[in-house]
């Protein structure tokens, strides 16, 4: 039978762990952003380890679920002598589980522009590859990049 009284009671726990579901959250993409950005660093190299190696982290990653990541981090890093607490294990883990899902979003949003871009850039004689870059292309490749509702799916 449903008693109201147990299911108004059951508010206090459920916003309590409500908070470390946000924190987990918010903390673990925010740790995937930045991880993301360099795997996507990575996979757009000239150099063809980096560029392997970034293709083997988002394919691993993006393959196996988040769940069996979870438990692997924490029940396997103890094994191997790394004992670390359950939030920091599980924010780590969402971290790097999302930064596979960021850098191909990233990935993505720069191979769709234009090559010309670049290319102006240079004729122009704007400076280095570090102010085409950061100035031309990551600006433009931001707005696809904002416009995707949630870097996991």
């Amino acid at each position: 039978m449903f008693s109201t009284s147990t299911f108004l009671a059951s508010f206090g726990p459920l916003f309590w762990a409500a908070r470390f579901t946000l924190l987990i959250s918010l903390l673990g993409i925010g740790l995937g952003l930045v991880i993301g950005a360099l795997i996507c660093a990575a996979a757009l190299s000239r150099r063809v380890w980096l560029r392997r190696f970034a293709a083997l982290w988002v394919s691993f990653l993006r393959g196996v679920p988040l769940l069996v990541q979870l438990l692997l981090c924490y029940y396997l890093l103890p094994v191997i002598g790394i004992n670390v607490p359950a939030l920091v294990a599980a924010v780590v883990t969402v971290g790097i589980c999302s930064s596979a899902y960021v850098s191909e979003i990233w990935r993505g949003a720069i191979i769709a522009l234009p090559p010309g871009q670049a290319e102006a850039a240079t004729a122009i004689g704007m400076g280095g590859p570090r102010d085409i870059w950061t100035r031309i292309i990551l600006p433009q490749a931001a707005r696809p990049f904002t416009a995707s509702p949630c870097p996991m799916r």
